[in-house]
């Protein structure tokens, strides 16, 4: 670049869409962030796919920046004065792209930086190639930075920034919305898999070439000379789209083992373990799941051990017995919201779903494998579902703040009274349970467990007449 070229760029970088488009991507980047932290926070992995999510906003921000830098000639009304100049349309057009990538991509680098300090001090796990998911961020914005200013020198008019921006968030949202190989031709990811699962890298670099192909046809399209020019980057693109839309869609996803691998901690109590992503959590959820663990001391069939739901296999169920030990695995499922920005648990306290709530989830899985295992999940009598509530409550702590509780109606959200009845007597069932001595609760768990196995709605029925 001669020094002329760099005085171009560098005064586009201070007066032209640069700060601006800095402003919004970042200021769009950390509030989307924000509003999601406990998805990724403590996991490197997590943290770059939620970026690649958010890229549903961000490019959009880049197409709608970009197009407003490259329609600015059309609204100075200055292009037949360049025209008699000896500067080639295509620098120009080039000098856009540069400063409103480079606008996008500060700005992506301030909400990363800042996501970063939740990240690096807790993170336990940094395999996975989350680096490549990143890369593939940064240059879908670019290749969306380079259709903006595209469509900005084609279509003169002071609208067609804004306009650009909305069409660019329908075709992403649309796009993310299948689940097949179209998904992925946008920058923007659907979901992601909380560091637990992994894109190869070839495939990666496949969508690196897809979007450098696609943003050179943008740019050539809008500088070039001659149009026909395109069809060599035009036809580049569509030779590397061709494997992307026919292959796999969710399939793309494969099961990082490294990231599944079981960190477990039983030197205190009963054994805890975590996923290695997730194994930041064990020091705190450990002392928490082992109090709950204790609770199943002499209970035939009771849990004696929690493992991250993660590293369970689908199809075995998390909670059927070991032929062994007769034991359960409680199954812990942390990648909802039991996390808080600062990458500790949800708080025991809390009236939110908490590590508690969680644990307590298990026992209505008791029935519903038991009643699956006998083909009656559908015609089982409806009132043994509340037994599995009660249960629950029990096995998740204290019957009064834990997984069975009446909320306060939202205003204007009128909840049926037949379905408040039912809370509150499931409500009354659990602290009458929890009222028991500590034998007879067990004893009182012991049935229910071996009756839900079953799917016996009779000693089920009778075990809620027994709290009446």
């Amino acid at each position: 670049m001669t020094a002329q070229s760099w005085r171009i760029v560098r005064t586009e970088l201070v007066r032209g869409v640069t700060p601006v488009a800095l402003l919004a991507t970042g200021a769009s980047a950390l509030v989307l962030l924000g509003a999601e932290a406990s998805v990724w926070v403590g996991r490197w992995g997590a943290l770059a796919e939620q970026v690649r999510v958010i890229l549903l906003v961000l490019a959009p921000v880049a197409v709608a920046a970009g197009a407003w830098q490259g329609g600015r000639e059309h609204r100075r009304r200055m292009p037949d004065l360049i025209s008699s100049t000896s500067r080639r349309p295509l620098h120009g057009v080039l000098v856009a792209c540069v400063s409103t990538t480079a606008g996008v991509w500060l700005g992506l680098a301030v909400a990363w930086l800042a996501a970063v300090l939740l990240v690096a001090p807790a993170a336990t796990y940094a395999g996975g190639g989350w680096w490549w998911t990143l890369t593939v961020s940064l240059a879908g914005l670019a290749a969306a930075s380079a259709v903006g200013v595209c469509v900005g020198r084609l279509i003169p008019g002071r609208l067609v920034a804004p306009v650009a921006g909305v069409v660019a968030f329908v075709v992403g949202g649309m796009a993310t919305y299948r689940m097949d190989g179209l998904s992925w031709l946008v920058p923007a990811l659907g979901h992601q898999s909380r560091g637990l699962s992994s894109l190869d890298t070839g495939f990666q670099l496949l969508q690196l070439s897809w979007f450098a192909a696609l943003g050179a046809t943008a740019l050539v399209l809008a500088g070039a000379n001659r149009k026909a020019v395109a069809l060599l980057p035009a036809t580049a693109a569509a030779i590397v789209a061709v494997p992307i839309i026919a292959g796999p869609g969710e399939a793309r996803w494969h099961p990082d083992p490294a990231a599944r691998d079981l960190v477990c901690t039983g030197d205190r109590g009963a054994e805890v373990c975590m996923t290695r992503v997730n194994a930041f959590l064990l020091e705190e959820a450990a002392p928490r799941v082992q109090a709950l663990l204790r609770r199943w001391e002499d209970v035939p069939g009771g849990f004696d051990r929690a493992v991250d739901v993660a590293a369970l296999a689908p199809e075995t169920g998390p909670v059927v017995p070991d032929p062994a030990t007769g034991g359960r695995t409680a199954a812990l499922d942390v990648t909802g919201g039991l996390i808080v920005w600062n990458g500790k648990l949800v708080p025991e306290e809390s009236t939110d779903v908490t590590i508690e709530t969680v644990f307590g989830w298990n026992l209505p899985e008791v029935l519903i494998q038991g009643c699956a295992a006998v083909g009656r999940v559908d015609d089982a009598p409806v009132d043994i579902w509340a037994v599995s509530t009660v249960a629950e409550a029990w096995a998740g702590g204290n019957p009064d703040v834990g997984t069975v509780r009446v909320e306060a109606d939202a205003e204007g959200d009128d909840e049926p009274a037949a379905e408040t009845s039912r809370a509150s007597a499931e409500i009354g069932d659990a602290q009458r349970l929890a009222a028991l001595p500590a034998d007879e609760q067990r004893a009182w768990m012991g049935t229910y467990l071996e009756a839900a196995s079953t799917c016996d709605d009779e000693t089920l029925l009778a075990l809620r007449g027994e709290l009446r």
